[in-house]
């Protein structure tokens, strides 16, 4: 991609502001010169600004640490980014098999379900993730 500069700006802050989506999870780096009055260079700092990824939110057709014995659950992704390609679903960190859409379906779910589940999506080219705790309860007797 290559350097490019930015702007020049002659603060001590740098505030970046409506960053597009499509740079969540960039990595960019800063060069700081400081210069006397005489024009002089006096110091250089060199840091890299991450922007910090906006993660997927998942959506639930119920309470998710109340899930009753026998009812169905749907978990849907709601995307925060345009960018976004492609689903994975996992349960308790293993990959479910067949689960790459933006929805996943339980239908009857049983105590053995309880768990993590977790959605992964790839945003420019880095995998993005974010799960959700479910507790499958049995009836009282």
């Amino acid at each position: 991609m290559g350097e490019q500069e930015l702007f020049t700006q002659t603060t001590d802050k740098i505030k970046l502001t409506n960053v597009p989506l499509g740079l969540d999870g960039v990595h960019f780096r800063c060069v700081v010169v400081r210069e006397s009055k005489k024009g002089q260079l006096r110091a250089t700092a060199t840091t890299t600004l991450a922007i910090k990824p906006r993660l997927p939110v998942i959506l639930a057709n119920q309470p998710l640490h109340q899930v009753p014995v026998n009812s169905p659950l749907f978990l849907k992704v709601r995307s925060t980014s345009e960018y976004d390609q492609g689903y994975q679903w996992y349960f308790n960190n293993d990959p479910i098999h067949g689960a790459v859409k933006n929805e996943l379906r339980l239908n009857r779910c049983q105590t053995h379900n309880t768990g993590t589940y977790t959605v992964e999506t790839m945003r420019n080219n880095r995998a993005v993730a974010t799960s959700v705790n479910v507790v499958v309860r049995a009836p009282s007797d």
